[in-house]
């Protein structure tokens, strides 16, 4: 029998710590109140993406440790991406993050029909944002109006959730994937970098340098994306209102006015997709 004294917390998070386990392993033990039903569908979604081939941490089992509902996981060694962006010199970020672009693109490539839907995803995201109320209508019959493509999309690629080794790229928490189409995957992780928010304190010269460094790095991978794929920026509007209609749901510092600009400027693209009445 698993005790919790007998394991060592690498990792405290809102709604579940981490114990290493059996040096190879670890177990996400979640809070007592954390629904049942979320804990058996990350299991689901971690099952479906070790079944696609996808680098990530290998699901294991279900378990449950003096009540508390847990799911073991592959331990992965390495340092996270964005440690490594924030000390790197602009060159060697660079690289780092042509690097992010492929990873996301070799997920794109692979298919399945057993996750949630983009139309799924968006729509209770966009419903669930503040401040759009007018545009919501728009943006969901626009998202439903898109030819709809059933590519992995890991619904929140960004530095925090890549582990960097001797093996590559392991890509960490998949509670938001979704199938649908890659352009809306790129686009959400484009916003993420080149967004204003900095997650960390800084004064204000830190804080401008490193926006100049985010936006950098953002149409670096923009532009790896779009090379290594083919896909033309003209494909992308109809996808930025949706997308930064979906991340206002996130209620992220300093994101509020930057997004809801975005969706106006872009709506427009939507709107044409849609048949007259």
């Amino acid at each position: 029998m698993i005790k919790i004294d007998d394991l060592q917390l690498i990792g405290s998070g809102a709604t579940a710590n981490v114990y290493l386990y059996d040096k190879n392993k670890i177990i996400k033990l979640f809070n007592n109140d954390y629904d049942i039903n979320a804990v058996n569908y990350e299991a689901k979604i971690a099952q479906e993406i070790n079944d696609s081939c996808i680098t990530a941490p290998k699901f294991y089992q279900t378990i449950i440790i003096n009540g508390q509902n847990g799911i073991v996981y592959e331990y992965v060694e390495g340092e996270l991406l964005f440690s490594l962006l924030v000390k790197s010199s602009l060159p060697q970020g660079i690289k780092l993050i042509k690097k992010l672009a492929q990873t996301q693109i070799s997920i794109n490539q692979k298919r399945n029909n057993n996750i949630t839907s983009q139309i799924d995803r968006f729509s209770y995201l966009i419903n669930k944002s503040t401040g759009i109320e007018s545009y919501k209508d728009v943006l969901i019959e626009g998202l439903k109006s898109i030819k709809q493509d059933n590519c992995i999309c890991h619904g929140d690629l960004h530095a925090g959730n890549i582990i960097v080794n001797s093996s590559g790229y392991v890509a960490i928490d998949w509670m938001n994937c979704y199938a649908g189409n890659k352009e809306g995957d790129l686009i959400r992780s484009y916003l993420m970098l080149v967004s204003p928010y900095i997650p960390f304190p800084a004064g204000r010269i830190i804080r401008i340098l490193f926006r100049i460094y985010k936006n950098i790095l953002g149409h670096v991978y923009m532009n790896e994306y779009l090379k290594l794929t083919k896909l033309k920026k003209k494909e992308l509007r109809k996808w930025y209102s949706i997308i930064a209609a979906s991340r206002l749901a996130d209620n992220i510092p300093n994101e509020e006015k930057w997004l809801i600009k975005i969706i106006r400027k872009n709506i427009n693209y939507l709107k044409k997709l849609q048949p007259r009445v």
